[in-house]
Formats: structure tokens, sequence, C-alpha cells
């Protein structure tokens, strides 16, 4: 005889089975909306310090990420790419789990410097496009 457990939710079954999950620490624990956004606190600083950056940077080296157009902004992002991808590679793909060993510092080499690298270029390559394409109009 076969017993069958139904894992509708708000079953029994389904609901001692999440009760377990969360207590073996495999689940996601509820949050609240405001919890789960609470990181947007952090986004206007971040986007001030990569807009600084790339001004200080870009002025430093006048603007060479861009001297060979097109190709050339594409091999400039695929750099940080491969460097945060084999970073992520040899971590299970786990970057959290990586960024909390490293710390937020960012020395050359760690995976936060290969994803402030990897923004920043990106945020370069959208405002000159933006200024080629309002600038004809």
């Amino acid at each position: 005889m076969r017993i069958g457990l139904s894992l509708a939710p708000n079953s029994l079954a389904h609901t001692l089975t999440a009760v377990i999950w969360k207590l073996l620490g495999n689940g996601e624990t509820e949050m609240s909306a405001t919890d789960k956004l609470k990181y947007h606190r952090h986004l206007e600083t971040i986007v001030k310090a990569d807009v600084k950056y790339v001004r200080r940077k870009d002025a430093q080296y006048d603007a060479s990420w861009k001297k060979r157009d097109g190709v050339g902004a594409f091999f400039t992002i695929v750099r940080p790419w491969d460097r945060l991808e084999s970073i992520g590679r040899s971590v299970g793909y786990d970057v959290f789990a990586k960024i909390r060993e490293e710390g937020l510092d960012g020395p050359d080499g760690s995976l936060i410097a290969c994803i402030r690298d990897l923004r920043r270029y990106l945020l370069l390559v959208e405002a000159e496009m933006t200024e080629q394409l309002t600038s004809q109009k």
C-alpha cells in the first residue's frame, strides 16, 4: 500500500517540508518587500563613486577605452568579464560568498574589483552612445 502525501501549497506535508528545509538552512527565509530591497540605499553612493572614478580615469587615460571605436570598447569590456568568469568558476559561481570572503576593499584581482571595472566600462559605453545618438538630432 502506497501512502500519498500532497505537496500542494498549504498542505501539511508542504508546510512540514518547508519548515524542515528552513531549519536545515537550505531554504530562503521570508522577507518583506522592504527587506528584499534594502540594498537600494547604497545605489546612489555606488553610482556617484563610479561617475567620479570614470571622470578621473577618462581624463588620465584620454578616453583610451574607445580609441579603437566599438571593437576596442567591446574588448575593453571583455577583459573584466573574463576575470569575473574565471573567479566565478573557481568558487562555483557563488559571487556573494567570494565577495564576503574578500571584502569590499576591492584590490586589483578581487571579484568586486572586476565587477566595478565591468560596470564602469558599461557605463562609459552607454554614455558615449547616448552622446553620439542624441547629439545627431
